[in-house]
C-alpha cells in the first residue's frame, strides 16, 4: 500500500509539473509574455504562501 501511495504521489507530481510547463510553452509560443510572467509569478507567490502556511500550522500544531 505504501509503494502504491508513493508511486501515485510521484507520478502525480510529474504530471502536474509537465502540465504547468506545457501551458507556459504554449503561452510563450503564442507570444503572450505578459501572461507567462503573471502565471510564473502567481505560482511562485502562491506556492511560497502555501509553504509558509503549512510550516506555521505544523509548528503551531506540534507545540500544543
Amino acid at each position: 500500500a505504501l509503494t502504491a501511495f508513493l508511486i501515485t504521489g510521484f507520478l502525480g507530481g510529474l504530471t502536474t509539473f509537465s502540465t504547468y510547463a506545457l501551458e507556459l510553452y504554449r503561452m510563450s509560443h503564442e507570444g503572450a509574455w505578459k501572461w507567462v510572467a503573471l502565471y510564473i509569478g502567481t505560482h511562485l507567490v502562491l506556492g511560497l504562501a502555501a509553504v509558509w502556511a503549512g510550516v506555521s500550522l505544523a509548528t503551531k500544531w506540534a507545540s500544543t
